[in-house]
């Protein structure tokens, strides 16, 4: 008995040192990891309960009642998390708790999943584990601003996206925390700043470069398209380039008829780099001493490089 109370006072204390370093979530962390070792030397397979909790803060969020209008948050919540996985990783309600408003949530396969360390198996976690780590290292990275392009094709950012929509319609900011079997704590906070993140990374700028593109006229509309094919298999890229009306007339064009043209290429895309729209406009009829001097650049280029090679010092 002597010796679990040692360990036991063991798991309560903390450095000193360590102490003034640690944040809520590092004081967690030190203390979920210390009574798991306490609870390990009792019962080598012992492990913590698992819970992802969410604590909403606001004006809405002072009573002790789960309000059924929050219902909204539940899905974007559920997709943004299964997102990180490819397995079925499905979420319940396992509780409610003040605190201002404390939602529990668990997952409702709890299959044991093994934690792998340096020295093997330490612990064995449920499938939601992984997926819940990455949930809040994303919302982590959306609230401090950072570059999430690396997300822009993950339904991960599409349920954050609803989740931010929904806490700014009921004016509430959220506190994200991940308690796995094996000690290990994660915390994230969603607050008005990430929110307008959010919001920003729909933003979109519009860029404007030119091309050649020459083909063959596919179709006519007089509302002011022209649609150009190049090359005669059907998978052959074909372009659909607008005009104005008085333009297009004054051009006669004819369907069959081959055209070498410089075309604007405007794009929009938003801050994710995703591309929203792209139109090709018209701009004129290119000659061939304008495709000669369109190449000509592109194959001085090549020659300058080549030259530079072989003059580099070192080089054969």
């Amino acid at each position: 008995m002597a010796e679990h109370a040692l360990a036991i006072e063991k798991a309560v204390t903390v450095d000193e040192q360590n102490a003034l370093t640690l944040d809520d979530l590092g004081w967690e962390r030190v203390e979920r990891g210390q009574w798991l070792e306490v609870a390990q030397s009792y019962d080598p397979g012992a492990s913590l309960a698992e819970e992802l909790c969410v604590r909403l803060v606001g004006d809405t969020a002072v009573s002790s009642g789960l309000r059924l209008d929050w219902e909204g948050l539940l899905r974007p919540l559920q997709d943004a998390v299964s997102a990180g996985t490819s397995e079925d990783v499905s979420l319940e309600l396992s509780g409610f708790s003040k605190g201002s408003s404390v939602l529990h949530f668990r997952a409702v396969k709890r299959g044991p999943v093994d934690l792998m360390t340096d020295q093997g198996p330490a612990v064995q976690e449920t499938p939601l584990a992984a997926p819940a780590r990455r949930f809040i290292d994303f919302v982590d990275a959306v609230e401090h601003e950072r570059d999430v392009r690396m997300y822009s094709k993950s339904p991960m950012l599409g349920g954050v996206e609803r989740l931010s929509d929904e806490l700014s319609r009921l004016d509430l900011v959220a506190d994200f925390r991940f308690y796995a079997r094996s000690g290990d704590v994660r915390g994230a906070k969603l607050t008005s700043r990430g929110m307008d993140y959010v919001k920003a990374l729909h933003e979109s700028d519009e860029t404007t470069d030119t091309i050649p593109v020459s083909g063959r006229i596919t179709e006519l509309r007089e509302s002011g398209h022209a649609k150009v094919k190049q090359g005669v298999t059907r998978n052959s890229p074909a372009y659909d380039v607008h005009f104005d009306a008085q333009t297009l007339t004054a051009m006669r064009l004819v369907l069959g008829q081959s055209v070498n043209w410089q075309v604007a290429v405007i794009s929009t895309k938003d801050k994710l780099d995703r591309v929203q729209s792209t139109r090709y406009e018209f701009r004129r009829v290119l000659s061939n001493t304008d495709q000669l001097e369109l190449e000509l650049p592109a194959a001085a280029r090549s020659i300058r490089t080549q030259r530079d090679d072989v003059l580099r010092p070192g080089s054969d």
